[in-house]
């Protein structure tokens, strides 16, 4: 068994009665704008890294605490990957037999939310 931990960073809108809401066929919290993830060693010490920035196609524009979080820019996100290519990339650097721990309980949900939005299977 492989241990993962992953840490997300996504962007959102800018205000929860964005008109990009009235476009989606969900309610999205927010879309992922990095995936970040180590491998633990068998002894749980830090592994593997893995990080891809994903270029955004809901929420373009950076929300300011977003982008003050972060570091994060419009300019450095219009080379991310296209999510679908990154989260193939994720899947093949965590191979089999994953357990996956997040640093708190938004990343799951957050993750499954752009899979859906995405039309996408993990």
């Amino acid at each position: 068994m492989n241990y993962i931990v992953v840490d997300l960073e996504w962007n959102q809108a800018m205000s929860s009665k964005s008109s990009v809401f009235n476009k989606l066929p969900i309610h999205l919290r927010g879309e992922i704008i990095e995936i970040g993830a180590v491998k633990l060693n068998p002894d749980m010490s830090l592994g593997e890294e893995f990080t891809v920035d994903v270029k955004p196609v809901y929420f373009k524009r950076m929300h300011y605490k977003v982008k003050k979080i972060t570091g994060f820019d419009k300019e450095r996100l219009s080379h991310g990957l296209p999510f679908p290519d990154a989260l193939e990339a994720f899947r093949a650097w965590c191979g089999e037999d994953v357990t996956f721990l997040t640093w708190g309980c938004d990343d799951k949900g957050i993750m499954e939310q752009n899979i859906i939005i995405h039309d996408l299977d993990w």
